[in-house]
Parts: structure tokens; C-alpha cells; sequence
């Protein structure tokens, strides 16, 4: 089914309602499907640095905004899977 046709769906029942509208409301339900379902999903890899303590998303190909990730569901050093850190990450390094 086409975006056109979805439209001219709602227009059948909400007649008042603009096509722009009726985009917007399609992208923000298209939107909030992807977030539910989390039916898109991707990996990458990072060079770790010695030293270095924290990892901004912007360092992953193809994500530009952190608000980009949903979730993180697994993160391998050297292949072998680390256990998850459930918390908060203190701002100072007491290392």
C-alpha cells in the first residue's frame, strides 16, 4: 500500500484532515512501530584506546546523534561478551 493511498484512507474518515498532516501522523506512527519492534538493528566495531573510559555513539559508523540508539544489547571485547553494567557511571575517574 502507497503513502497516497494510505492518506486518501484517512481522508475518508477525517475529511478536514491536510495531506501534510496526515504525512506527519504516518512518519511519527512509522517511527514508533521501528522503536517498538526494534526492527531495525545494527552492529560495529570500535578501536579501544588505552586509557580511555567512555565512548560517545558518534564514534560508530552511520550514527550521527546519540538519541539514534535505543538500546545496547550486547558489547564483545575481543570477541568474548562483557557483562552488562547496571548503574550509574560516575562522572569522576577514581582509578
Amino acid at each position: 500500500m502507497t503513502q497516497l493511498q494510505l492518506i486518501e484512507m484517512v481522508q475518508q474518515i477525517y475529511p478536514n484532515y491536510g495531506e501534510t498532516q496526515i504525512r506527519i501522523m504516518l512518519n511519527a506512527a512509522l517511527q514508533e512501530i521501528v522503536e517498538e519492534t526494534e526492527i531495525l538493528s545494527g552492529t560495529d566495531t570500535v578501536t579501544m584506546v588505552s586509557g580511555q573510559r567512555y565512548y560517545l555513539f558518534s564514534a560508530f559508523a552511520g550514527i550521527s546523534d546519540s538519541r539514534e540508539v535505543l538500546s545496547v544489547t550486547r558489547v564483545d571485547i575481543a570477541n568474548e561478551p562483557i557483562k552488562r553494567f547496571i548503574g550509574e557511571i560516575s562522572e569522576t575517574d577514581i582509578t
